[in-house]
This record gives structure tokens, sequence and C-alpha cells, in this order.
């Protein structure tokens, strides 16, 4: 539905990539809630980073619209890794001899 590339390569390491970041994001989640005495106190804190972490991931506000003090999220940002890896996968043309 979406036209993404039909190869078993595009397919496998889209499932790859796709099962890292929920590892990572399982992390950051368990990490939080770690730090945190009751399911209260982990929520609110889980909800602004799931939040903060898709909006910037380079496609809601574009890397040169992004807030000069917040960039550095970016980088710590696993989803727009994901992100980034994904669009280069489906764009990236891969000459296989």
């Amino acid at each position: 539905m979406t036209n993404l590339r039909r190869t078993p390569a595009a397919f496998f390491i889209w499932l790859l990539f796709n099962f890292v970041l929920v590892l990572n994001m399982s992390m950051w989640f368990r990490f939080i809630g770690s730090i945190s005495r009751t399911m209260e106190q982990t929520t609110a804190p889980t909800c602004i980073l799931v939040l903060l972490a898709v909006i910037y991931a380079g496609f809601v506000v574009p890397v040169p619209y992004m807030v000069g003090w917040l960039q550095w999220f970016r980088r710590a940002n696993p989803i727009a890794y994901a992100y980034e890896s994904l669009i280069i996968n489906e764009v990236h043309t891969v000459l296989m001899y």
C-alpha cells in the first residue's frame, strides 16, 4: 500500500531496523521505570520523551527548522536514526554484482 521496495534485502533491513528500534525504546522505558517509584511517576516523563522523540525524528520538524537549543536531542534520538536509515534503505539503490 505504500509502494516500498519489494526485495527480500530491503524487507529484512526494514525488519532489522524496526527490531533494534523496539529494543532501544524498550530500554529507554525500562531506564525511566527503574529510576521512578510508581507507575504514575513513570508515565509523565515517558510520554514527554516519546512525543519529543517522534517530533524531532526529522519528519515532523525538518532538521533546518529545529530549535537551536534542542538540536542535541536529535543526536540521542533512536527514532531519528531508524527513520534516516529506513529512508536511505528505500531511496538508495544498491548495485549487487
